[in-house]
């Protein structure tokens, strides 16, 4: 069916997959359509997915039984196929669970979705999440990223390693079946988390990030001219990407009002800094006006960046990575989405 549906809208049989999961209020209720009890975690099948027939009951006791032995489920899980154009994804597999799979479990899910797409002739170009621990884990394990390449390796594999080679900035070895990346607005969503985390300010070099300087901002000037909302410096609204897009383009903002001076005012080289980061994280991949040549030279701005940065603060005795950096998923997540827009013009 949905090779189908590709065909006939006159599509490539091509597909980015990408997988989320979000949380919702546990409830487990009959489905007489069914004939199953929903909102119960069933057990992870190896293929990485849940088998929704053992969810079936016939009597009572069925039912009872399925209370007793299996918890409710916390998350539902989503994975959505784009095709390589201006359509919405399409939804090709759903389920609830409880949150409790290992990296394991993804890869295998991201095997099957790949060998059942390719039976119909479909290929996955790439394979995106949400930033999750388990997913990076996974896809760090796909790249080797940051590994050394084998000293010696087959006719077959030896193109596989070739861009380590050639590039020393390169730090994936391997080249995927189905190239790994990460979301965008999720990773843009947690470096903002990160800023407004007043207990703990972004030491770069000799420069401090924190969100007081985006709340002498808002106490400085108005609404017209800094674009910002008080409730964009909610750090409990995590998931706020138009808060994310509003920082991120603070800089920008500023300039073409003619107020960039505010920055030299608080001596806030730090927060720019930062938010030309989030700026390049997310137009790299968001921005469909920019020319490739620019989406690849800002996302690997960010990557070295990072990088330098990251390298600092691991020499220098007074601020800690864990204390004044930012959080690991961000920092891999630059670096897996920066390989893959590479490996993806490469394709």
């Amino acid at each position: 069916m949905f090779k189908q549906f590709l065909i006939s809208n006159y599509l490539l049989l091509t597909v980015c997959i990408c997988e989320d999961a979000t949380e919702i209020v546990g409830r487990r209720e009959y489905d007489s359509g069914t004939n199953s009890v929903m909102g119960f975690s069933l057990p992870m099948e190896p293929n990485g997915l849940r088998n929704a027939h053992l969810a079936k009951v016939k009597t009572a006791e069925d039912i009872v039984n399925l209370f007793e032995t299996l918890p409710w489920a916390s998350v539902a899980v989503v994975v959505l196929a784009q095709p390589l154009a201006e359509i919405p994804a399409l939804r090709i597999c759903s389920f609830a669970s409880d949150n409790r799979f290992t990296m394991e479990d993804v890869k295998a899910r991201k095997e099957t979705i790949a060998e059942a797409l390719e039976a119909e002739g479909i290929i996955m170009l790439s394979y995106s999440a949400d930033c999750d621990a388990r997913e990076l884990k996974m896809e760090r394990h796909d790249l080797e990223l940051g590994k050394k390449p084998p000293k010696r390796c087959s006719k077959e594999e030896a193109f596989l390693y070739s861009l380590k080679n050639l590039w020393r900035y390169w730090t994936s070895n391997r080249i995927c079946r189905s190239i790994p990346n990460q979301n965008t607005i999720h990773e843009a969503a947690k470096m903002r988390a990160r800023m407004l985390r007043a207990e703990k300010f972004l030491a770069i070099v000799n420069k401090i990030a924190s969100v007081s300087h985006l709340k002498s901002l808002l106490q400085m000037f108005g609404k017209d001219v800094h674009l910002l909302k008080t409730e964009d410096l909610n750090a409990k609204n995590k998931m706020n990407y138009a808060s994310c897009e509003s920082c991120a383009n603070l800089t920008q903002t500023l300039i073409t009002v003619n107020n960039a001076t505010f920055f030299v005012r608080i001596d806030s080289e730090g927060i720019q800094f930062y938010l030309n980061l989030m700026q390049f994280v997310t137009s790299s991949y968001l921005d469909k006006q920019l020319h490739p040549e620019e989406r690849i030279y800002r996302i690997w701005f960010v990557v070295f960046s990072v990088r330098l940065w990251r390298y600092w603060s691991c020499c220098d005795k007074m601020y800690t990575l864990s204390e004044n950096f930012v959080i690991l998923n961000c920092y891999l997540s630059a670096e897996i989405n920066a390989h893959c827009f590479v490996l993806a013009i490469l394709e």
